[in-house]
């Protein structure tokens, strides 16, 4: 039985963008958790957006994706420009949409459905319970230790799932710093990547 993969490359064409050669990078990589720590125009948002973009349409069983900030304000700046891209180009996959409840259902390449929802890392009890696949948390830095520690890193243990952490960095503290450190070494579950401000 053939196996079906996403073509990135064709998924990034057919929507315009042209990834510079440090997100191409991230994208390249098949690590279960990728660390950006990177300035200021770099392109973090433009970059998370592109991923839940290829998880939301990769071809496999399907399942949950979180896209998960510090504040709901942060979440929508994702959020938003995922729903327009499914709605405006893949009109035909998308199965539901909940812009009140950021929940947006597509289904995937394989024909199997894939909800994405929006979380806010500050309100922790709805980080709670649910296993998923895969999940994009952006400004990663301004979490609290225990939100990765206890609360989303536990949400991909059943489904084996992986993760984009991306970050304006807060200097040589932190967990956010010490993940990127363990992506500098040569544990094959990390990479990570740093970036000027462009």
């Amino acid at each position: 039985m053939k196996v079906l993969t996403l073509n990135k490359e064709a998924l990034f064409a057919h929507v315009g963008y042209r990834p510079h050669p440090g997100q191409e990078q991230v994208h390249r990589s098949d690590a279960p958790r990728r660390v950006v720590a990177t300035g200021v125009r770099f392109g973090k948002t433009t970059l998370a957006v592109m991923e839940c973009l290829c998880a939301g349409l990769a071809p496999n069983d399907g399942g949950l994706g979180w896209i998960v900030a510090p504040t709901f304000d942060t979440v929508d700046l994702i959020f938003t420009q995922v729903r327009r891209l499914l709605q405006q180009r893949f009109a035909h996959r998308v199965v539901r949409v909940d812009q009140r409840e950021r929940l947006i259902a597509v289904r995937n390449l394989a024909g199997n459905t894939v909800t994405i929802v929006g979380k806010s890392a500050d309100n922790k009890a709805s980080l709670l319970g649910e296993s998923v696949s895969w999940m994009v948390i952006d400004e990663a830095a301004q979490l609290r230790r225990e939100a990765w520690e206890t609360a989303l890193s536990q949400r991909l243990i059943d489904t084996g799932g992986s993760a984009l952490l991306t970050s304006t960095p807060r200097g040589a503290r932190g967990w956010f710093h010490e993940l990127y450190l363990r992506g500098q070494g040569t544990d094959p579950d990390f990479a990570s990547w740093r970036g000027p401000t462009w």
